[in-house]
């Protein structure tokens, strides 16, 4: 098993300069490189203060010439909102720049409002995703290729750019759990299924799990040996007060991504209003359910999740809502410096955890 870094990069504070969040960004990204962090990831969204972030390629691309081994992952790349051709040379592009650390993550999409925006039904969004799925397949891992789909048409065309990482970077799919023919075709090729829980606990991904391992079985393959990512919001405090922020910011962050999936959202312009959500758990219950706390809370959570889910990468969201970057900082300090140690500690070898990652090979275009 291996963590990781979530950006989302929201903008909750209008007074802050936009700017400044891609430059604590960049030095999240690189204070985790420097404590053995395997993957930064970088969101992707629109229209909204939600995430600031547009192109998780664009900062890859940016981050990788400031970074040197640390992987560089799109968490996720939308696919039905893009051109495939265009998407595809993208993705050879930034694996060439960082030396063949990219990591593609890709999604079906959920927030209508975006989709709206880029003139792309939603509810055709499973559908594109396969299609450009089948494309990226083939433009990155042979040398000309031509398409025939019901949404994409491409000629016969010579790919020029060829990524380092062979037959291609790997692919982490978020999402996507009630859709079992996507589950099974994830299975087929070896990606890695991504799933969050956001402010609900660790056990509420286990379904998520078992529609995977399903997929795994009906594939013929042992879901024993079946890749896992998971995202959980991690935050080290020393303080009650701090703690209380924390969870603030996490039911910050819910409550804006609930109203653009439920279609319920109120924006000022560009910025969204918090609205509370029915059904929302309380501070006390994010308090409970997130990975957050002192030293020894945060070994005692991340260890028992890590027993409930047994991921292979271990994704940590650690910059919600406003939270000051002085204190994220001192967060992810003490989680590499004291917590993954304890974790260890407990568990034993990070490598004995969950099980290899197999190298992913597309079995078969639209499969």
């Amino acid at each position: 098993m291996r963590f990781g870094l979530f950006c989302l990069m929201p903008w909750r504070d209008a007074a802050k300069p936009q700017k400044q969040v891609f430059a604590e960004v960049l030095d999240q990204v690189r204070l985790v490189e420097s404590m053995g962090f395997d993957i930064a990831w970088f969101a992707e969204h629109h229209f909204s203060n939600y995430c600031l972030c547009p192109s998780p390629l664009v900062l890859a691309a940016y981050c990788a010439a400031r970074t040197e081994k640390i992987r560089l992952g799109a968490a996720v790349v939308v696919l039905p909102l893009y051109e495939p051709v265009r998407l595809l040379e993208e993705l050879a592009l930034v694996d060439i720049l960082s030396d063949g650390r990219l990591v593609t993550g890709v999604g079906s999409g959920y927030q209508d409002y975006e989709f709206e925006r880029f003139r792309v039904p939603l509810a055709d969004s499973k559908a594109m995703f396969g299609e450009v799925l089948d494309i990226l397949e083939l433009g990155l891992t042979q040398p000309e290729f031509a398409y025939e789909g019901r949404f994409f048409k491409q000629p016969r065309s010579a790919m020029c750019l060829r990524p380092v990482q062979r037959p291609m970077p790997p692919v982490y799919v978020a999402g996507i759990k009630e859709d079992a023919e996507i589950q099974r075709r994830v299975a087929r090729s070896g990606y890695v299924p991504f799933g969050t829980a956001g402010w609900h606990p660790a056990e509420s991904l286990l379904d998520f799990r078992g529609k995977y391992e399903a997929a795994w079985r009906a594939v013929g393959k042992d879901p024993a040996t079946m890749p896992l990512a998971v995202q959980r919001h991690v935050f080290v405090v020393e303080s009650r007060k701090d703690a209380l922020e924390v969870a603030d910011n996490i039911r910050y962050t819910g409550r804006v991504a609930l109203s653009m999936r439920q279609k319920t959202s109120v924006l000022d312009g560009a910025m969204l209003r918090e609205m509370a959500v029915q059904g929302e758990p309380s501070i006390d219950q994010i308090l409970d359910n997130a990975i957050i706390g002192d030293v020894e809370r945060c070994i005692e959570k991340a260890v028992r999740e890590i027993r409930v889910l047994r991921p292979t990468h271990f994704s940590c969201f650690m910059q919600p809502g406003a939270m000051d970057q002085k204190r994220v900082l001192r967060s992810m300090e003490l989680f590499a410096s004291r917590v993954v140690p304890g974790i260890e500690h407990e568990l034993g070898s990070l490598d004995a955890i969950g099980s290899p990652v197999p190298v992913q090979v597309p079995t078969a275009v639209g499969a």
